[in-house]
């Protein structure tokens, strides 16, 4: 068909249709019909459209045949423009129409040349313009910085990004796949947890780069994280606490003593005792400050009787409690094992070696406290967290009776047989706030370790 002839048709079409007279029912109404119109109803068939049918309704008569008009001198202006179009064009056109068509069998729809443009613009050059992996990299960390987020999450966050940078530095952020990050992902062989971790970290910075306009989506949102199996708490025994104080006391002149001693009576986390500051333990109580919990809560938690004596001639007035970095800390704990596994090997009898238990000192604290002291309320605003939490991880972990001794491990002055820390007294502690009793001293006995 010609352009004229295409013309010409459209034109005849527009002679023949006429708005149809609808009721209020939205029924028909035949010539003749006496009932009142409700609507005038105008229909432009696959003919006209050249794709799905259009159906429109209109109160007067006149509107109808207005819009029924500008529609068809619309197709018409179209179809003249249409044979404007070279020839080569055209060919092309109609390929990738018909390759569209196979495509929208997949999606249960017809798909148009102005969605695969459309598409194409909006994934290929981002309205907000194009930046590498390196480069948003460094714009996400700013922004981070800017909201004031912890430290040790920024230096976490610097070495997830580093990592995976050297796979994806020079590519643009809006022409990754996620296929791509999920084969990196494998390849890496992380374990579950670190990998959910890079995938957390993933999601964040694209969702970063979507609100920028760098990309037009976030394609590691379906990433699928790794499945995590039950992880057991771990808790050290009143006997390996005791050689664990120890051991902190004898090692580096007890520079770490009182951070040790902090988190093993008082539940901190690695991250707070880290940065926590000598003006923040006062006489009876500790305050974790919103900046530095965890959770962005402030806390106070109270200091048990045998901790404010860990702690009486290690107290400054100001400077932190711990002056190393979070690294330095770990490397103590080891180095605090190390030694006192040593010294198990050179008593007699030998005392088994203690293996180190992840979180165990705050785990220890926490699972002593709820056995002992059966608060969960209390226990829960001790560590941080919810008592769903306590239930989940804590509870049942320790029996009341072997908690009852590590609340009176106590230091005190050295002798022949090395360190000693003080029992319980005959019967059993009151279960109640850290007051250090009269004369409650006197009737305890010692044993060295």
């Amino acid at each position: 068909m010609t352009g004229v002839q295409l013309v010409s048709s459209f034109e005849a079409m527009n002679s023949n249709l006429a708005p149809v007279k609808i009721d209020a029912q939205r029924r028909v109404i035949p010539d003749g019909d006496k009932r009142r119109v409700a609507y005038w109803r105008v229909t432009l068939g696959r003919r006209i459209t050249r794709g799905s049918k259009i159906r429109r309704f209109f109160k007067s008569y006149a509107d109808a045949k207005k819009f029924l008009a500008d529609s068809l001198a619309s197709k018409v202006e179209q179809a003249s423009e249409a044979f404007a179009i070279a020839p080569e064009l055209r060919v092309e056109a109609k390929q990738c129409q018909e390759r569209l068509a196979l495509a929208g069998l997949n999606v249960g729809r017809m798909l148009t040349l102005t969605e695969a443009v459309t598409f194409f613009l909006r994934h290929a050059l981002p309205q907000g313009g194009t930046r590498t992996f390196s480069e948003a990299s460094e714009a996400f960390l700013a922004s981070r910085r800017a909201m004031h987020c912890k430290e040790r999450y920024l230096v976490n966050l610097r070495s997830q990004l580093t990592k995976a940078e050297n796979a994806f530095g020079k590519k643009r952020v809006n022409l990754l796949t996620q296929g791509a990050l999920e084969s990196w992902l494998a390849e890496q062989e992380f374990a579950p947890k670190t990998k959910n971790n890079y995938i957390i970290t993933l999601r964040a910075l694209l969702n970063y780069c979507v609100e920028q306009k760098w990309t037009a989506e976030n394609v590691a949102g379906n990433i699928a994280k790794a499945k995590l199996n039950g992880t057991d708490i771990g808790v050290f025994t009143v006997a390996e606490s005791a050689r664990l104080l120890a051991a902190a006391q004898q090692h580096d002149g007890g520079s770490g003593l009182a951070a040790v001693a902090i988190q093993l009576f008082a539940g901190l986390r690695r991250s707070e005792v880290c940065v926590l500051d000598w003006s923040e333990v006062r006489p009876n109580v500790i305050e974790v400050t919103a900046g530095k919990a965890k959770t962005r809560s402030r806390r106070v938690v109270e200091i048990q009787a045998n901790l404010a004596e860990w702690l009486a001639p290690l107290r400054r007035r100001s400077g932190r409690v711990f002056a190393g970095t979070e690294d330095a800390y770990n490397q103590l704990l080891h180095n605090i094992l190390t030694r006192a596994n040593q010294s198990g090997v050179e008593q007699e009898p030998k005392a088994e070696a203690i293996e180190w238990k992840h979180n165990g000192l705050r785990h220890t604290c926490a699972s002593m406290h709820l056995a002992y002291f059966e608060n969960e309320a209390a226990t829960a605003l001790q560590m941080g967290h919810s008592v769903e939490v306590l239930h989940s991880f804590y509870k049942g972990l320790v029996t009341k009776e072997a908690a009852e001794p590590f609340w009176h491990l106590r230091p005190v002055a050295q002798n022949a047989g090395g360190i000693a820390f003080a029992d319980w007294p005959h019967g059993r502690p009151a279960r109640r706030s850290p007051r250090i009793p009269t004369g409650v001293r006197r009737s305890w006995r010692t044993r060295a370790i």
